[in-house]
C-alpha cells in the first residue's frame, strides 16, 4: 500500500463522527503523516469483521489501547510500500497521537522504541502481533490498489476504487486487465493523463448508473450514445458552474471520448450504433479577453497583467516596444546571471583539479584509519586527491568524511567541503539556461532524455562534416518524430563540453558501479557524499526543494555594455517565476520580435511543422489581451471625450490626466473616415501605388463582436430614430458611414460568401452573436445627441 493513494478511497463508513473529527484535528498537527485518517481507516478495514462504524473512544482499557496501537504499528511495517525511514516517522507520530488519546481516556500506553534505519525489537513484536491477527484479505488487496506499467517501464497507480465499490470485483478486474495491456503501448506522461480522463468518466457514471446492471444497459450499443450525451451535459453544467474555460472543457471531453473508445475496442463495452458526440467549440474571437485595468500611483490607467506597466495613452507601437523590451531585458538579465554562475563553476572545477594534481592518495588498509598521508583542512591537496580517486563513498568505510579529516562542522571544514567538486543540480541549471538560449528547440523532456552515450556511441556531442550536433528525444512528438537533432554553434559546443567536464567525476563513478545512468548527459548528486544519478526531473525557480541555493544569484544588479540592465529591485521577482519552459517561451518571443515571423519562431522552437494554434501558446496571451482591452477602453474614452470635451467634468469621466490629453487626442481621437470608404472603391485605383497620394490603400477593419454591436447600434440610431441627423457633427456621421459599409456588406453576402473575398464564416458567426446580443441603443443615442448640443 502507498499512503498517498489511501486518501482517494471512500472512508465514510469506517469511523463514527466523533472519532473522525478528533483524528482529523490531530492530523493537522502532524509534520510527516498528512494522511493519518485514511491510513487509520485502511488499518481498521483490513482487520474489521463487522459492518459497524469503529470508535477510538471504545478503547477505554490500557491493554486494549496498547494492543490496538501495537497492531497498528505492525500493520505499517508490514503493509506499507515505503522506506523504513518513512515507517519510522509515521509510527513515531502515530504513537504521539495515541498518547494524547490515552490522556483523553484517562489511561496510558507503553512507549514503543523505534529505530530510524533498522527494525527494533519492539517493532518486531508489533509485526508479530499484526501477523497473528485475523485479517480481511480482500480489503488488504483492495487497499494495495491497481498498478499498471507504461511503455517506458514506469509504474502508475490506477485509482479505480470507486469502480470497485460500485460495480464490483469482477468488472474492476476486467478493466484493470485492459488497462495493463493498453498501458504497455503508451509512455508514462501520456498514460497518466489517460488515467485521469478514465477516472473523470467513471466519476460521473457511478452517480448516474449506480450498479452493474444499469451501467451494462446504459453502455449497450442501443443506449450508449444517449448515455454519453447525459454524461456530457452533466459535465458541461459542472464546468459552467465552476466557471471553467469551456474551450478547454471540450478538448478534455474529446479525450474522455477517446478513453471510452479504448474500452469499446478492448471489449469492456459494446460498440455504439451512433458515434459518440464530440462538439467542436468555436469562440467568437481569436482569444478570450479579460479586463485587468488599475490606476497606478500617477493615476494612469494601466494593464496590471503585463510584465511592465503601459498607460493606454501610448500608441500600439510604443506599447508593443515596451512590452518586448521588458521581455528582452529579463532574458538578458537571466543570461547575465547564468554566465556568472557557469564561470564560477568552471573556476571551481579547475581549482579542484589543480589542487588534486599536487596531492597524494590516502589509502585505508584493513580498516586502519591511521597512515602516513595527512589530510584535512591543513592538507587540502591530499584531501582532494583522495576524494577524486574514490568519490562519493569509500567502500570499506562507514564514515568517509571522518577518513578525509573533514567530519563535523566548523568554518574551516565547511569551506573545504564546499571546495570539493561534484556536479549538483544547482551547478547544472545555469548551463541549461544558456543552452536553451542558444537553441529554444530544447525542452525539459529533451533534457531529461539527453544521453552522452547510447550503445557505446557518442550521441551527446558529435560531428557530421564540419558541423557539431547533439540529439535527444521529445516523446510528445510521436514515434516517428521523437528523435530531435540539434545543430550546434560555437557557444553551445562549449556549453556541452563544460557539462561533460563537470559531470565526469559522477560519470566515472557510475560506470565503475555498472550503473547505466552514466550514459545520460545530466548527472547530479545532492552532496559530495551521496551517490550521483541521472536527472529525472527538472527543478525550477518555482520549486523549493533543490533550487533555492540559486535564488540570490539571480536577484542581483545586471549589466549590459557597461550600463545597468536591471537593478536589485527590478530583478527580485524574476527567479521565482523562472522555469526552463518559460525561459524557452521567452526566447521564442524574442525570435518573433527580432524577425516578426511566426514561421521563424516555429523553426526556432523545433516544431516539425508550422501550427498557428501551437504558436498562439507561445506568443504572450497578455499581449493579445492587452491590445484587445486597450482598444475597447480607448474607444470608450474617445466616445466620452467627444461627448464631454467642453464640460468641466471631462477629467472626472476619462482615464487620463490633463498632461496626457494632447497625446491621447493625437493618437486616439475620432478622425476623418478613411478616404477609400468616403469616396467609394470605384473612385480609387487600388492597384496604383503612388506615393503622392498616401490615402490610396485598402482599408482593414478588425472585426469583433463588440465592434459589430456598436455598428448595429449606430445604424439603428441613424435609420430608426426621429432625431434630426443634420445636427450631428461630421466626424460622428463618418462612424455611421463605416457602420453602414460593414453591416451592409455582411448582410448582402452572408448567404453567398464566394462573391465577397474578405468575408468569412467567423465574421458571419460574430455578426449573428452581435445581433442576438444588442447593446442599449440609448447609449449611442446619448453620445451622439449630447455631442451635437455642445
Amino acid at each position: 500500500m502507498k499512503v498517498r493513494y489511501l486518501k482517494d478511497y471512500d472512508h465514510s463508513k469506517t469511523l463514527d463522527t466523533a472519532s473522525y473529527d478528533w483524528l482529523k484535528q490531530e492530523e493537522k498537527k502532524l509534520n510527516k503523516l498528512s494522511s493519518l485518517v485514511p491510513l487509520y481507516c485502511a488499518y481498521i478495514e483490513c482487520l474489521k469483521g463487522t459492518s459497524n462504524k469503529h470508535s477510538i473512544f471504545d478503547l477505554i482499557s490500557s491493554e486494549a489501547l496498547e494492543s490496538h496501537l501495537q497492531c497498528f504499528i505492525g500493520f505499517i511495517y508490514t503493509e506499507l510500500d515505503t522506506t523504513n525511514y518513512n515507517k519510522y516517522h509515521y509510527s513515531y507520530e502515530i504513537q504521539s497521537v495515541f498518547n494524547k488519546l490515552a490522556l483523553l481516556l484517562n489511561t496510558s500506553v507503553t512507549t514503543i522504541l523505534f529505530s530510524l534505519n533498522t527494525i527494533s525489537e519492539n517493532v518486531e513484536e508489533c509485526i508479530l502481533l499484526y501477523k497473528k491477527s485475523k485479517k480481511n484479505i480482500e480489503k488488504i488487496e483492495y487497499y494495495r490498489g491497481w498498478n499498471i506499467c507504461s511503455n517506458d517501464n514506469k509504474i502508475l497507480n490506477l485509482n479505480i476504487s470507486i469502480i470497485y465499490d460500485t460495480y464490483g470485483k469482477e468488472f474492476t478486474s476486467k478493466l484493470h486487465h485492459v488497462m495493463i495491456i493498453y498501458g504497455k503501448k503508451v509512455i508514462s506522461t501520456t498514460l497518466s493523463k489517460k488515467i485521469g480522463f478514465l477516472i473523470s468518466l467513471f466519476r460521473v457514471l457511478v452517480i448516474i448508473y449506480p450498479n452493474i446492471k444499469e451501467i451494462q444497459k446504459a453502455m449497450s450499443s442501443e443506449y450508449a450514445f444517449e448515455s454519453m450525451l447525459i454524461v456530457y451535459n452533466l459535465c458541461l453544467i459542472d464546468a459552467k458552474i465552476k466557471n471553467y474555460n469551456i474551450g478547454h472543457f471540450h478538448k478534455r471531453w474529446s479525450s474522455i471520448v477517446d478513453m471510452y473508445n479504448v474500452l469499446v475496442n478492448y471489449g469492456i463495452w459494446q460498440e455504439p450504433i451512433t458515434e459518440i458526440l464530440r462538439p467542436i467549440y468555436k469562440k467568437c474571437t481569436h482569444k478570450n479577453t479579460t479586463t485587468n485595468l488599475v490606476k497606478n500611483e500617477k493615476k494612469q490607467l494601466i494593464h496590471n497583467k503585463l510584465v511592465t506597466q503601459i498607460p493606454i495613452s501610448y500608441t500600439d507601437s510604443e506599447a508593443k516596444e515596451l512590452i518586448f523590451i521588458k521581455i528582452i531585458n529579463e532574458i538578458d538579465h537571466i543570461i547575465y546571471c547564468s554566465e556568472l554562475l557557469t564561470q564560477k563553476t568552471n573556476d571551481k572545477y579547475n581549482f579542484f583539479i589543480e589542487c588534486l594534481s599536487k596531492g597524494i592518495v590516502k589509502v585505508s588498509q584493513n580498516n586502519n584509519l591511521k597512515n602516513n598521508v595527512p589530510v584535512g583542512i591543513l592538507n587540502k591537496n591530499n584531501t582532494f586527491r583522495t576524494y577524486y580517486e574514490s568519490p562519493f563513498k569509500y567502500k570499506t568505510l562507514k564514515n568517509y568524511p571522518h577518513f578525509l579529516g573533514i567530519s563535523g562542522s566548523d568554518k574551516e571544514k565547511d569551506i573545504i567541503k564546499d571546495e570539493i567538486f561534484y556536479s549538483s543540480y544547482n551547478t547544472l541549471y545555469p548551463f541549461l539556461i544558456l543552452l536553451i538560449n542558444q537553441h529554444p528547440a530544447i525542452t525539459e523532456s529533451w533534457l531529461i532524455n539527453w544521453k552522452l552515450y547510447d550503445n557505446k556511441s557518442n550521441v551527446g556531442l558529435f560531428k557530421i562534416g564540419e558541423s557539431w550536433y547533439t540529439k535527444s528525444f521529445k516523446k510528445r512528438r510521436g514515434v516517428n518524430y521523437a528523435e530531435q537533432l540539434i545543430k550546434l554553434n560555437s557557444q553551445s559546443v562549449k556549453l556541452i563540453k563544460d557539462i561533460i567536464k563537470i559531470t565526469s567525476i559522477a560519470r566515472n563513478y557510475l560506470k565503475s558501479e555498472n550503473n547505466q545512468d552514466y550514459e545520460y548527459m545530466l548527472l547530479a548528486s545532492r552532496t559530495a557524499f551521496t551517490e550521483p544519478q541521472r536527472v529525472k526531473k527538472i527543478e525550477n525557480g518555482t520549486c523549493t526543494t533543490l533550487i533555492n541555493g540559486l535564488k540570490k544569484s539571480y536577484e542581483i544588479t545586471s549589466y549590459k555594455k557597461g550600463e545597468i540592465l536591471l537593478n536589485d529591485d527590478e530583478s527580485s521577482h524574476i527567479f521565482q517565476n523562472l522555469t526552463l519552459t518559460r525561459f524557452r517561451a521567452s526566447c521564442a518571443v524574442r525570435v518573433y520580435y527580432e524577425t516578426m515571423s511566426v514561421n521563424k519562431m516555429s523553426i526556432a522552437l523545433g516544431h516539425k511543422e508550422y501550427n498557428p494554434t501551437l504558436i498562439d501558446s507561445y506568443l504572450p496571451d497578455t499581449l493579445w489581451k492587452f491590445y484587445t482591452n486597450r482598444w475597447v477602453r480607448i474607444f470608450q474614452n474617445a466616445l466620452v471625450y467627444e461627448s464631454m470635451k467642453d464640460s468641466i467634468y471631462l477629467f472626472e469621466s476619462v482615464d487620463f490626466t490633463k498632461e496626457e490629453l494632447d497625446k491621447f487626442i493625437n493618437n486616439h481621437a475620432f478622425k476623418d473616415i478613411p478616404y477609400h470608404i468616403e469616396k467609394g472603391f470605384h473612385e480609387i485605383n487600388i492597384e496604383k501605388k503612388n506615393n503622392d497620394n498616401k490615402n490610396s490603400y485598402i482599408g482593414i477593419y478588425l472585426i469583433t463582436v463588440p465592434l459589430l454591436q456598436i455598428f448595429l447600434a449606430i445604424k439603428y440610431f441613424f435609420e430608426k430614430t426621429s432625431f434630426n441627423h443634420k445636427n450631428i457633427k461630421k466626424h460622428l456621421k463618418w462612424w455611421y458611414i463605416s457602420a453602414n459599409y460593414v453591416i451592409s456588406h455582411i448582410e448582402a453576402f452572408q448567404n453567398n460568401l464566394k462573391q465577397c473575398l474578405y468575408l468569412t464564416k467567423d465574421i458571419i458567426e460574430m455578426y449573428e452573436i452581435a445581433k442576438k446580443n444588442p447593446i442599449n441603443n440609448n447609449i449611442i443615442k446619448g453620445i451622439f445627441v449630447n455631442d451635437s448640443r455642445q
